[in-house]
């Protein structure tokens, strides 16, 4: 049934589009930006992997953390250990290969062998030691092996222990020197974007492409630092550029959590109303993100300022549970009317139908978005 449905929306995906264009949903990648990144710049991690063959073991997050002397390994290795021979809990278990998985699905923190043996099985997976230090991340730039520009987003260290709820960005900010000492140490012979993500001085992943589509990147409004960045796509140079020319507003990523299980989704004309009131001008969208077995982000923006931004995600998760409570509800009255009454209450199952339609007014990308993470909170692994 699950691969079914997938079929359904690779099929219907195709017409996104027209279905934006009909509905008068923005494109959030690019119609908040005047200056746009270089479209021969990979924006997942998928097309990096093709387009680089020689930089491919950066995708393997097995030899990024052997490269550090992490406490590592492959999780299927530890099914048949004694109790003596495991690591240490709690530690870490996420999918092996990074072109193939995005975000924070199948990243878990294992507390205890009971729930490593419930997922022992997880296919192309691997351990490696729990990192609690506060976790960052950078789009490193590099011309002939120098890093001539960076990027760095602080996160918070909120109440997630695998996702981040807000992150900081300022060109301010700086990454800490080991990992600039890894990065020109490990890629040789490579001009364009490298995006480390790190926990401390530990470096947990790496991509050969921009953070979060380029919309960091494009959200710094900086003329001379995007066109830079597009010249060593197209030409492999770089002009050099002072702190001044690359300063920029400083602003802040937002994400909204959700604890309820995924069946619906808030209309986009709602959430325009919602970033409206809050002055949300830039970038806005779906964004589907596991945070392990009962939780998930459900929703991504970018503002200025911080406390604007916290009330415009509260309210956001606010409205988001109290859809889903009133969904749950309905149909509780529902089999209550038809169980003790023996009849249909029309009007109970008009509005369950209609919360249940509301999200055909998104785009079919967060439609497919929400089918994916309900697909997670089922366990099934496709």
């Amino acid at each position: 049934m699950a691969s079914i449905i997938d079929s359904i929306f690779n099929k219907l995906i195709q017409y996104d589009k027209q279905w934006c264009n009909l509905l008068g949903i923005k494109n959030p990648y690019i119609d908040n930006y005047r200056y746009q990144l270089n479209n021969k710049i990979p924006m997942f991690d998928g097309i990096a992997y093709k387009r680089y063959p020689d930089l491919k073991y950066l995708y393997d997050k097995l030899w990024i953390a052997k490269s550090q002397n992490i406490d590592c390994g492959l999780l299927s290795e530890l099914k048949n250990k004694n109790d003596n021979e495991l690591p240490k809990f709690p530690f870490f278990i996420k999918p092996r290969d990074g072109h193939k998985n995005a975000g924070s699905k199948g990243c878990l923190v294992i507390e205890n062998k009971n729930q490593l043996m419930y997922y022992i099985d997880y296919p192309h997976a691997m351990w490696s030691e729990y990192i609690t230090e506060k976790e960052g991340m950078t789009d490193f730039v590099l011309c002939d092996g120098r890093i001539v520009y960076q990027l760095t987003s602080v996160y918070s260290r909120g109440k997630n222990s695998i996702s981040d709820e807000w992150k900081y960005i300022s060109s301010n900010n700086k990454p800490p020197l080991v990992i600039e000492s890894w990065l020109l140490s490990n890629i040789k012979n490579y001009n364009g974007i490298v995006n480390i993500q790190y926990r401390g001085n530990k470096i947990i992943e790496v991509g050969l492409r921009p953070a979060r589509g380029g919309i960091y990147l494009k959200e710094t409004r900086n003329k001379k630092v995007i066109t830079n960045i597009n010249n060593i796509y197209d030409n492999e140079k770089w002009e050099e550029l002072d702190h001044e020319d690359t300063k920029f507003k400083p602003f802040y990523a937002f994400k909204s959590k959700s604890n309820t299980t995924p069946f619906l989704m808030l209309p986009y004309y709602f959430i325009v109303i919602v970033m409206n009131y809050f002055n949300v001008t830039g970038f806005h969208e779906y964004y589907f993100e596991p945070l392990g077995s009962n939780a998930h982000m459900f929703y991504q923006f970018i503002h200025e300022d911080f406390e604007q931004g916290m009330k415009c995600k509260n309210i956001l998760e606010t409205s988001n549970y109290l859809m889903h409570f009133i969904f749950f509800t309905l149909i509780l009255l529902i089999i209550y009317y038809r169980t003790f009454q023996n009849k249909w209450h029309n009007s109970l199952i008009l509005l369950l139908s209609v919360l249940t339609t509301m999200k055909i007014f998104n785009s079919i990308t967060s439609q497919y978005g929400l089918w994916k993470i309900q697909k997670i909170s089922m366990g099934i692994h496709t």
